[in-house]
C-alpha cells in the first residue's frame, strides 16, 4: 500500500482515460497516403500501417513517428491483416507517449 494518495489517483485517472480512448479507437477514420499506406495523425504522433512483403505473402506492420521531434520507431510485431495492425496501433501509441520523445 502507498501512503501517497496522489499517485494512485493519477494512475486510476490514466487507466480510465486510456480505456475510454481505446473504446473510441475503432471509430477513428484512417487516411491513405500516396504510397497506399493507412495512416492516422494524432496531435503529437503519426501512426502508419503498411504491408511488408516477405518471402511468403508478407505481413502488416506499424511505424510511430513523433510529429514534433520526428523520432521514429518501427514496430517489431507482425500482423496477418491490416485491421489487426490498426487495432494494435493504439498500444503502439500508448508506448510512444511514454517512450518516444
Amino acid at each position: 500500500m502507498e501512503d501517497d494518495y496522489t499517485r494512485p489517483r493519477e494512475r486510476e485517472r490514466k487507466l480510465k482515460s486510456n480505456a475510454r480512448r481505446k473504446g473510441n479507437w475503432t471509430a477513428r477514420r484512417w487516411s491513405k497516403s500516396k504510397a497506399g499506406n493507412s495512416y492516422l495523425n494524432t496531435p503529437d504522433y503519426n501512426l502508419t500501417v503498411f504491408r511488408n512483403s516477405g518471402r511468403s505473402q508478407g505481413w502488416w506492420s506499424i511505424v510511430v513517428t513523433n510529429r514534433v521531434t520526428l523520432a521514429k520507431q518501427d514496430g517489431h510485431k507482425k500482423f496477418a491483416t491490416e485491421d489487426e495492425a490498426k487495432s494494435s496501433a493504439f498500444d503502439a501509441l500508448l508506448w510512444a507517449e511514454e517512450h518516444l520523445r
